[in-house]
């Protein structure tokens, strides 16, 4: 709900649930336009997620891959907005935070899902992000059987993405 400001200003909005990039309440003026069904903007248009995400998935075609694998893709391929996005969004990897790029990373994936431009669906969490219980698994179109799936646990990647981990 807001509260009228004034005839210049219009309306001003506050939101006091969590997950903001920064602590505490995130207010607003005046109700942003929506954008486009899984058309992206700020951060997300300039890396051009809807084209690197999709493209990470390309070496899995045709198998449903958990959401570490797809990020540990999009980290390989794409170095310099990873080290971005970390420095900007952090990871729980490096330091326990809130918001982090997988959070923000997976706000992208729900859009472009939303779009058609890839498919997911829950699965269970393995690897770094067991503690979650499940995860979403991504697939390009058109995808397989939910049973032809890549975990992290199945997988032989290692954690050195994330930076200040080392292989194991």
């Amino acid at each position: 709900m807001g509260v009228h400001v004034s005839e210049e200003v219009g309306w001003s909005f506050t939101c006091n649930r969590r997950g903001h990039p920064a602590d505490g309440p995130y207010t607003w003026l005046r109700a942003p336009e929506p954008p486009a069904l899984g058309e992206l903007t700020g951060i997300s248009a300039e890396l051009g997620l809807d084209v690197a995400l999709p493209a990470a998935l390309k070496e899995s075609r045709g198998t449903w891959v958990e959401y570490g694998i797809l990020e540990r893709a999009y980290a390989l391929a794409n170095p310099e907005d990873w080290a971005f996005l970390i420095a900007r969004y952090g990871h729980t990897a490096v330091a326990a935070k809130r918001y982090t790029v997988s959070a923000f990373l997976g706000g992208v994936l729900g859009r472009l899902q939303g779009a058609g431009t890839i498919a997911g669906t829950m699965g269970a969490a393995t690897g770094r992000w067991s503690y979650n219980g499940s995860t979403g698994y991504w697939a390009l179109h058109p995808q397989s059987s939910i049973s032809d799936k890549l975990s992290w646990a199945d997988s032989s990647f290692t954690v050195a993405h994330v930076p200040g981990q080392t292989e194991v």
